[in-house]
């Protein structure tokens, strides 16, 4: 048997979403355990929406003071095939 389908008051726009994203350090959208893997929709902006791959700032405060980290030239690579092209930084 099917599942119901949630009531209007359920439903979620994610129309805002892409700009939620953009609050999220981008090493944390681009590693394994990013927020790529919560859900389609999560999946699907953080992988098609090249705007938020304009600027990419690989970056993170806690990294500071340590090397790089694992896979950093793979997740720079990711991202700027993510631009689509638009890349400016």
């Amino acid at each position: 048997m099917d599942a119901p389908l949630p009531s209007p008051a359920e439903w979620r726009d994610w129309a805002g979403l892409p700009s939620n994203l953009s609050r999220l350090p981008q090493a944390d959208v681009l590693r394994e355990a990013g927020v790529g893997l919560a859900c389609k929709p999560w999946r699907r902006a953080a992988v098609e929406e090249d705007l938020l791959w304009r600027r990419i700032d690989l970056a993170a405060p806690e990294d500071a003071d340590r090397d790089a980290p694992a896979g950093w030239k793979a997740m720079a690579r990711a991202a700027v095939d993510r631009s689509a092209g638009r890349c400016e930084s």
